[in-house]
């Protein structure tokens, strides 16, 4: 999936500009043909401007909700198996000469180190080099398990696991939002200025599983249905503004007719998630037969959080969240008149 909040909407827009409309993203271009035919060339080209703006605004809202949620799941991840490996650290659990061992490590990592990304990653590393020679240990090998890996894999290769994947606890850790980096770092820090050789392993791991850090992320982040419905609403004042009507539209004969609008906002929207139709060049006809497979470039947080699953054969904008939206947009607009 291309990442919306990285393209430079000024920068594109500009470039929508100075380029022949022959040239324009496949899906913009089938949004202007929509427009075309009830404007001006110059009508229509204002109103696929404004719209992708809104389109934009949508596209980097639900960008940012998925970056919201991996953050908060890696720092979920990571804070739990850091608690679990403090766990089986404890004197009752793992044996005597590991956990002097892993002590060791910890001090000569960070009591006389400095503290950042890199030593952090060190430590995990030797930790695992220490325990992997001792498997048999029930202890051992359930922290080896909770540092994200199999007894017989390589440290730091990717583990399939029902599905999904199980990454290291180094990437974890790597994946967090910088300033949950930060706050554990200061955390580890003065663990090791106020211990000095008495740090162990176990301190470490529960400084690393503090319960009262949260992941400074991105607050009032919306659901997906929310962010598209406002896109919806947004293109719906675009149209009203141009004079042209808003509807869905139907034909009784032709259960698969899509109206202009429902079209319209569908191109708009694809033309900021589909990588290989946002480029400024004329597809050929293979490439253009395959563009409503745009939501192939969905992640699978995106369509769980979708008005509906995104299979092939359905649209970013379902008719449920379009009839939904319209509905009460017509509705908002009556009240506003009356009064």
């Amino acid at each position: 999936m291309f990442s919306p909040s990285r393209r430079s909407l000024d920068a594109f827009l500009k470039r929508l500009q100075i380029t022949k409309l022959d040239n324009w993203p496949t899906h913009l271009r089938g949004a202007f043909e929509v427009v075309a035919m009830r404007k001006s060339v110059e009508e229509a080209k204002v109103i696929i401007f404004q719209s992708v703006e809104a389109a934009h605004r949508c596209a980097q809202g639900i960008s940012q909700m998925l970056l919201f949620d991996s953050q908060s799941s890696s720092s979920k991840t990571f804070q739990v198996s850091c608690l679990r490996i403090a766990n089986c650290m404890k004197p009752n659990r793992l044996r005597r000469e590991k956990r002097d061992i892993l002590d060791e490590i910890a001090r000569r990592a960070f009591v006389r180190g400095d503290v950042n990304g890199e030593t952090i990653s060190d430590f995990f590393l030797e930790c695992w080099r220490v325990l992997e020679q001792s498997v048999e240990d029930k202890n051992s090998a359930q922290i080896l398990k909770y540092l994200g890996i199999d007894n017989d894999r390589p440290f730091g290769e990717i583990e399939k696991k029902r599905g999904g994947f199980a990454l290291p606890l180094v990437t974890c850790y790597e994946s967090l939002p910088p300033k949950l980096q930060l706050d554990l770092e200061s955390i580890l820090r003065n663990l090791a200025k106020g211990q000095q050789l008495l740090l162990t392993a176990h301190d470490v791991f529960i400084g690393f599983a503090n319960p009262t850090l949260s992941p400074q992320l991105v607050e009032g982040t919306n659901s997906a249905e929310d962010l598209l419905a406002s896109y919806v609403e947004d293109v719906a004042t675009v149209w009203i503004g141009a004079g042209l009507e808003v509807g869905r539209g139907t034909k009784p004969d032709d259960g698969q007719y899509i109206g202009p609008f429902e079209k319209f906002v569908e191109q708009v929207l694809l033309s900021q998630f589909d990588t290989r139709f946002s480029v400024f060049d004329r597809p050929d006809e293979e490439q253009s037969k395959k563009a409503r497979q745009a939501f192939y470039a969905l992640p699978k947080d995106f369509q769980k959080k979708g008005s509906a699953s995104i299979h092939k054969g359905t649209r970013l904008i379902t008719a449920r969240l379009l009839r939904r939206v319209l509905a009460a947009f017509k509705k908002s607009r009556t009240n506003v008149h009356m009064t």
